[in-house]
């Protein structure tokens, strides 16, 4: 599983891979470089050579991934040394995502939204007989608002027998439940990944649940359904078993009921518009409008006088201000520790298809960072 893809002006190369046994990941002289072990060469060169991974590339849905020659004068000493080491490697390169954010920064909204990605390219892949190997949100970046699937190696060939998605259970650990938890109680993104990368299990939303809670539909399908028969999982291994039909068709047809039923869930726990004490804080400050459009104009004129490519929005509330420095043409990042403004502005950046990358952040991490 990729961690991030991001840049370093260290000389050295620094690695950014974490728990993928297929290759490592290293950024090096503002460059991103994996090299893939001998084992899971022909797998990328797959990959590569699929329709569909080329497809979600040139729509900036999957992150551009190129193979680079060992006789190139431009890789770097170091690659160039691991690979004499491990003769049968070889080298991609991935196009820079120059700003990571991760699952406990992110709005309910974002999550949904790198959920949706994860299913559309599973779905997409299995036409042509190729899938994922993790449903984590962890393998998606956001460059601006637009969600990137960026664990080029979490794709992998599938049997076409096969009737299973693996990564159903992890899905719902870390998708599902978090949007349900945020949605009925409120419990907020961040804390549920601050806690557990890997998400919540369903037995600990059920014990948040009450009885008749827990008989409604997408409770009793996510959470108790899966917590009662967690009796009977440990003395019965079938259910890690593989299981091969006959019927390439009926194979591919139950794979796509099981992809459909998880897209209809998340469609139900998609985040509804919310308001905060502090979405409204624009209608509540203390600014009459003209000294709010002297301020607006005077962040516009710096921001054109510097010519100011990247932006950093501290306490950013709905955006104003980063929306007027991404419509003159710069990339904004966008921090706030109310997640519901972050919310808003990500609905509105992805709407206008504005450069900006809202976070939701403490003010302590906020300070920590800029240090």
């Amino acid at each position: 599983m990729t961690r991030s893809l991001i840049s370093t002006q260290a000389p050295s190369a620094a690695a950014w891979s974490f728990r993928d046994p297929a290759g490592k990941l290293i950024s090096i002289d503002g460059r991103v470089l994996r090299i893939v072990n001998p084992v899971s060469r022909q797998q990328i060169e797959t990959i590569l050579s699929s329709q569909v991974v080329q497809r979600f590339i040139r729509e900036g849905k999957l992150v551009a991934t190129k193979p680079v020659d060992f006789d190139d004068p431009n890789l770097p000493a170091e690659v160039r040394q691991q690979l004499l080491t491990d003769p049968g490697a070889s080298v991609v390169e991935h196009e820079l995502v120059w700003f990571p954010s991760f699952p406990y920064e992110w709005a309910p909204e974002m999550l949904y939204a790198a959920g949706e990605l994860t299913l559309n390219l599973a779905e997409a892949l299995a036409a042509e007989d190729l899938g994922l190997k993790d449903g984590t949100p962890f393998n998606v970046l956001f460059r601006g608002p637009q969600p990137l699937f960026i664990d080029v190696l979490s794709i992998e060939c599938r049997d076409p027998r096969d009737p299973v998605w693996l990564p159903h259970a992890q899905f719902v650990r870390t998708f599902l439940l978090p949007l349900l938890v945020n949605r009925y109680y409120r419990t907020p993104i961040d804390r549920v990944f601050v806690t557990n990368r890997e998400g919540l299990e369903p037995e600990e939303v059920y014990l948040l649940a009450g009885w008749w809670k827990r008989l409604r539909p997408l409770f009793l399908s996510l959470v108790s359904m899966p917590t009662w028969l967690s009796a009977h999982k440990d003395s019965d291994d079938s259910i890690y078993r593989a299981r091969r039909l006959q019927n390439v068709a009926q194979a591919r047809f139950v794979l796509g009921g099981v992809l459909r039923r998880l897209r209809n869930t998340l469609k139900k726990l998609e985040p509804p518009m919310r308001s905060s004490i502090w979405s409204d804080y624009t209608q509540m400050a203390h600014y009459s409008d003209q000294q709010t459009a002297t301020k607006l104009d005077f962040v516009q004129s710096a921001a054109e006088y510097v010519q100011a490519k990247k932006v950093l929005d501290i306490g950013c509330n709905t955006g104003g201000f980063s929306i007027a420095c991404a419509k003159n043409g710069a990339d904004v990042v966008a921090v706030d520790y109310d997640a519901v403004v972050v919310g808003l502005l990500w609905r509105r950046a992805s709407v206008e298809k504005l450069r900006i990358l809202p976070r939701l952040v403490g003010g302590t991490e906020i300070a920590t960072n800029l240090h």
